[in-house]
């Protein structure tokens, strides 16, 4: 395996990561700008506290606590991690291979860093989205926001020519929410 795929926990630092996030979650549209690109251990904490977090709120939100079954929510929580890695995944390599066609090659960890960080605020909000449906919307729009300023600032990309390529991901996901928001009223 290639080294920079492999994920390595034997000398891991979580209070540098948890400080980092912690950092980021207070002002996010500043410090997406200079963002100080970690490793793919780091990057899989950082989802890992995103799923923790949306997970806690999903139970504490939606469940019925009286039939609380331990083992169904261990299997729902790994399942969880692994959707949320192979989506994080899928995307990097879409928005690697974007940009790589249109401006020029950036480097995938530092794709999947941005990305991981980006969405951090709207899986959290796209949480409450069952009783307000819009909301995820606005979160998503947050996201498009980040990426439009993470991808200008820490590569140096012209703004506009990175918002002509993220908007119309924006746009794919506002077309399947009116789609699905259709379905759920029929």
């Amino acid at each position: 395996m290639p080294r920079q795929f492999q994920v390595d926990f034997s000398s891991y630092n979580l209070k540098k990561v948890l400080k980092e996030l912690f950092h980021f979650i207070k002002d996010p549209l500043v410090k997406i700008k200079s963002i100080r690109f970690l490793n793919w251990s780091d990057i899989f904490v950082i989802n890992l506290i995103n799923i923790f977090i949306c997970f806690s709120l999903g139970i504490l939100l939606f469940s019925n606590h009286s039939d609380f079954n331990f083992i169904s929510l261990i299997t729902q929580f790994i399942f969880a991690v692994l959707l949320q890695v192979a989506g994080l995944l899928i995307l990097s390599g879409l928005m690697y291979y974007t940009f790589y066609f249109t401006l020029k090659k950036l480097p995938f960890i530092k794709i999947a860093h941005i990305l991981s960080l980006a969405i951090f605020h709207a899986t959290i909000i796209n949480t409450l989205s069952f009783y307000l449906p819009p909301i995820s919307l606005m979160a998503f729009a947050l996201s498009a926001i980040l990426l439009i300023i993470a991808f200008s600032e820490n590569f140096s990309l012209p703004k506009l020519v990175v918002a002509k390529i993220i908007l119309p991901y924006y746009a794919m996901y506002i077309i399947f929410w009116i789609i699905q928001s259709i379905q759920n009223t029929i």
